[in-house]
């Protein structure tokens, strides 16, 4: 399978906190590194800068209801991709590593909901 992206994080957004893990290959050997953040302005600002640090090419969150959009909001203009995935596709996965595999899979797959127009 051919590489699309080096190094992709994934975010699972929820109302009160975001589990965001990257994934990338140094070696032929895959690492990770999970951290979990809130999501007042101030919580935000820090995962953009982590994200910003990082040198991540694509972000892909996972959402319940409308909470990705203040995410979304403070993460665009970065010098990644941003993609809001639906996950109702019948995945089971866990925090972390396995569920940012299953977004990158999802990614992969083209099955993508980017949004046209971010609500404001």
């Amino acid at each position: 399978m051919e590489v699309l992206f080096k190094k992709v994080c994934g975010l699972d957004v929820h109302k009160g906190n975001i589990v965001a893990s990257i994934v990338w290959e140094e070696d032929k050997e895959r690492k990770s590194e999970t951290r979990e953040f809130g999501s007042m302005q101030s919580e935000l600002e820090e995962l953009k800068r982590w994200l910003d640090d990082s040198g991540v090419e694509l972000v892909v969150m996972e959402s319940t209801s409308i909470y990705w959009v203040p995410v979304y909001e403070k993460l665009e203009g970065g010098d990644y991709k941003i993609s809001v995935v639906n996950l109702r596709l019948n995945f089971i996965w866990r925090h972390g590593v396995d569920y940012v595999r299953v977004t990158m899979r999802v990614e992969e797959s083209g099955k993508v909901d980017e949004p046209d127009e971010v609500i404001r």
